[in-house]
C-alpha cells in the first residue's frame, strides 16, 4: 500500500506540473455549434518534382536506360548475380537440381530484365509463346536475345539473399538490400510536392506467404496489399 500511495502521489505531482505549463487547448479555442470551421492551412514551402541531387547525378541528356541504371546500378546487379549463383550452388548440393546451370553474369541479367519489361508491353498467354516461331505469334527479339530454357532457368535461380542467413525479425529479408537501396535513392531523387495522397492496391498472389491477404470484394481476392504515394 505504501508503494501504491507513493506512486499515486507521483502521478499527482506530474499532473500538477502539466497544468502549470500553460493554458489548455480548451481554454484557447472555444468550440461553437453550427458554425463553419476554417482550418489554418500552413503554406507549402518545399520543392516539387526531381531534386537537384538527382539531376546532377544523371545529367541533362540522360536516356530512359540511364535513369533505370541509376537506380539499378552495378553494385546492386552484382549482388543479385552473386546471390543467384550462390542459391543455385546450395540447391545443387542439397537437392541435386539444376546441374546444367552456368554462372549468371551481369550482362545476362540485364537481358533477362529487358525481356521481362518487354513482356509487359507485348502480352501473350504463356511464357512459351514468347519464343514461338509460328507466323501469327512470333516475336523474334526474344529468341535472338536468349533461349527459352535459359530464361526459365534464370527465373528459377533468381535470388536476392542468402538462405543460410535468415532474419526472422524481417519479413522482407528474402529481398536482401534491394528495397533499402531503392528507397534511399527514391528519397534523394524525388520531392513529392504539395498535392499527393496515399493509395492502396492488391497484387495478385496465391503462393505461401505469411502476410498474404484475402479480400473478397477485390477482383484478385488473394494477394499482397501494398500502399504507394501518388501525385
Amino acid at each position: 500500500m505504501d508503494n501504491m500511495s507513493d506512486a499515486g502521489s507521483d502521478f499527482t505531482i506530474e499532473d500538477a506540473e502539466i497544468e502549470d505549463e500553460g493554458p489548455s487547448v480548451e481554454s484557447i479555442f472555444q468550440w461553437k455549434k453550427n458554425e463553419a470551421f476554417e482550418p489554418a492551412v500552413q503554406p507549402f514551402t518545399g520543392d516539387n518534382g526531381l531534386t537537384m541531387y538527382f539531376l546532377n547525378q544523371i545529367g541533362d541528356e540522360a536516356s530512359l536506360l540511364d535513369i533505370f541504371q541509376y537506380f539499378w546500378d552495378d553494385p546492386l546487379m552484382e549482388e543479385i548475380v552473386n546471390q543467384s549463383n550462390l542459391y543455385v550452388s546450395q540447391i545443387q548440393n542439397l537437392r541435386g537440381k539444376m546441374h546444367n546451370w552456368t554462372e549468371l553474369t551481369i550482362d545476362e541479367l540485364w537481358q533477362y530484365f529487358a525481356l521481362n519489361s518487354l513482356m509487359g508491353i507485348v502480352s501473350k498467354p504463356t511464357i512459351k509463346e514468347y519464343w514461338s516461331t509460328h507466323k501469327l505469334l512470333v516475336t523474334p527479339i526474344f529468341g535472338q536475345t536468349m533461349n527459352r530454357n535459359r530464361f526459365e532457368e534464370i527465373t528459377r535461380g533468381l535470388h536476392f539473399a542468402n538462405n543460410e542467413n535468415p532474419d526472422p525479425t524481417n519479413r522482407f529479408w528474402k529481398l536482401g538490400n534491394i528495397c533499402e537501396n531503392l528507397l534511399r535513392k527514391y528519397a534523394l531523387s524525388v520531392s513529392v510536392g504539395e498535392i499527393c495522397c496515399i493509395d492502396e492496391s492488391l497484387l495478385k498472389f496465391k503462393g505461401r506467404l505469411s502476410f498474404k491477404q484475402y479480400l473478397p470484394f477485390k477482383r484478385s481476392r488473394f494477394g499482397i496489399k501494398f500502399f504507394w504515394l501518388s501525385r
